[in-house]
């Protein structure tokens, strides 16, 4: 698990901190030689961010949980 930590405008909306996180994700993957694809629906749940490798084609799943908690419970992830 990775923390990363992000500045938001003070009266931002939770929707609107969940996008930008998963926007930062992305473009971090994509840094990484990722090709991504957002919220993907499967069968019974959705996945924030999709990423494939363009060149080992090991694909990534990535649910981005925004929390100010030291410890997360696995309930939440």
């Amino acid at each position: 698990m990775i923390k990363i930590e992000v500045a938001t405008e003070k009266n931002a909306s939770t929707k609107d901190k969940g996008d930008l996180l998963e926007s930062l994700v992305a473009d971090i993957l994509t840094c990484l030689n990722y090709k991504t694809t957002s919220q993907v629906a499967f069968t019974g749940m959705e996945i924030d961010v999709l990423a494939e490798n363009n060149q080992a084609k090991d694909e990534v799943f990535v649910e981005c949980k925004a929390n100010n908690s030291e410890n997360i419970s696995a309930d939440v992830i």
